[in-house]
């Protein structure tokens, strides 16, 4: 609470979470020992694509994701950033951020920009906005940016394309 008055004067925007437990401290380690012990198996292999680890701030193999892994993922610190310019560094630029809400986004525009690099971030759904428009919204701004879309699964009774304007709207 001392925190958030005290950013709050400074005319930072704030939103105290109110869990009754600390993510990624020490209070985590019997919840650690005990999914551990839990987990029966996991089946760690290869990535096929490009996997970035928040537990381990770099681009992961994915054999290293077993169930110690897993388990020290509740536990450690977050290295959200360190993930996410490591992708940058590699030259991603598109980042689609998949959940109810989408709390990363700024983060990952925060970070492209301290990095003067070009990029696209964009969430999947928005609270208080209806899912279908998000997800057309998100489907049209992943197709401006050259990926290619299933339309016939999103538009399953069909449509037609319709030519646009060249010119600028007024």
């Amino acid at each position: 609470d001392d925190i958030v008055l005290r950013c709050e004067r400074k005319g930072h925007k704030t939103r105290p979470l109110r869990p009754n437990y600390a993510f990624h401290s020490p209070q985590m380690d019997v919840y650690e020992r005990e999914l551990v012990d839990r987990i029966t198996r996991v089946d760690a292999r290869r990535a096929t694509l490009a996997m970035y680890s928040t537990i381990l701030g770099d681009c992961v193999d994915g054999k290293e994701l077993d169930v110690h892994y897993w388990g020290s993922s509740i536990r450690r610190t977050v290295d959200f950033v360190g993930a996410v310019t490591s992708a940058i560094r590699d030259g991603y630029q598109l980042f689609l951020e998949i959940g109810p809400h989408p709390g990363l986004v700024r983060s990952i525009q925060q970070c492209l920009a301290s990095k003067n690099a070009e990029g696209y971030v964009i969430g999947t759904l928005r609270h208080g906005y209806e899912e279908r428009r998000a997800l057309l919204e998100m489907a049209g701004g992943l197709h401006t940016r050259g990926c290619s879309i299933e339309w016939a699964r999103v538009l399953p009774s069909g449509g037609r394309c319709v030519p646009l304007p060249t010119y600028p709207w007024q």
